[in-house]
């Protein structure tokens, strides 16, 4: 009996501590690498890329806002026939990175990436972020890589005011939106420098600051008035890309008319038919009229 007893307890024991062990083991695993990223991509050369991407792009936000993350994120390629250029899908310490075409994944990863943290970001703190701020740091941070959008002059009439939208423009202003947002956003960053201080424009809202405010204690300058100077700048090259497209095609036709008039008006001129005149043209060259005498 005593035999039996402690066998018994030495086979408890055991399998106790190698379930100690492994939930240790998984505890240290998880605490050293907090982030956990599956990839549903088949083709393994595309696997390899983006897999790289990812963790270069992931140290690089790691950096700016001065911690890791500790989520689940599953990566995967959307439909090609989809118009949707990339987007993620957000839950509690969860997210679904939809990549778009192969080709582009490289830019829809660091947008979709920033969208990430800065909801991990808000999430700790109970902090709500505008579209216009996820928005517009998702495009600077597409953009400081080299990826830019369609400049301001190419975006469209009438302008667009990136903070009067609560959800996305639909149809064609959805682009001018992402134009306009980004334009705003690497102007700010042209003043505050956001790789080296976004942290304390964070810590400045985390502190109870509106995003406004926290914006005017880094420029240094009331936000309404830096934001009202930009926006009629912002429009103004607009209004002029607007201007010019209408001009094109409405001084073609004008260019267009007055070259036949002119041209009707030489043949005119002539003591010949026009079917004459064709036929010294082949023979001579095109107006060989006009040309001086040797």
């Amino acid at each position: 009996m005593i035999g039996t007893k402690r066998t018994v307890w030495t086979k408890r024991t055991s399998r106790g501590l190698r379930l100690f062990l492994i939930v240790g083991i998984l505890a240290c695993q998880i605490a050293a690498f907090p982030l956990r990223v599956e990839f549903q991509i088949e083709d393994a050369q595309l696997l390899g890329a983006v897999s790289t991407v990812f963790r270069d792009v992931n140290n690089e936000l790691e950096r700016i806002f001065n911690f890791s993350l500790r989520v689940r994120i599953t990566v995967r390629l959307g439909d090609r026939a989809s118009s949707r250029l990339g987007f993620v899908q957000m839950g509690e310490d969860e997210y679904v990175v939809v990549l778009s075409a192969a080709e582009a994944f490289h830019r829809t990863l660091r947008h979709e990436l920033m969208h990430v943290y800065l909801d991990a970001w808000a999430r700790r703190g109970g902090i709500h972020v505008p579209l216009w701020i996820h928005e517009g740091f998702a495009n600077w941070f597409e953009s400081v890589a080299g990826y830019r959008t369609t400049d301001l002059i190419f975006s469209g009439w009438p302008p667009i005011d990136p903070l009067k939208f609560q959800n996305y423009p639909k149809g064609d202003r959805l682009n001018s939106y992402y134009v306009y947002i980004t334009d705003l956003f690497l102007t700010l960053d042209s003043r505050i420098g956001f790789r080296d201080h976004l942290i304390e424009l964070l810590d400045l809202v985390e502190r109870g600051n509106t995003w406004k405010d926290a914006f005017s204690q880094m420029l240094g300058e009331d936000f309404a008035a830096f934001y009202r100077h930009w926006w009629w700048k912002a429009s103004l090259l607009g209004f002029l890309g607007w201007a010019m497209l209408w001009m094109v095609w409405l001084a073609g036709p004008f260019v267009l008319g007055v070259l036949l008039i002119k041209r009707g008006r030489l043949k005119k001129g002539c003591d010949v038919s026009s079917e004459e005149l064709e036929e010294l043209e082949k023979a001579f060259g095109e107006r060989y009229w006009e040309k001086e005498d040797e």
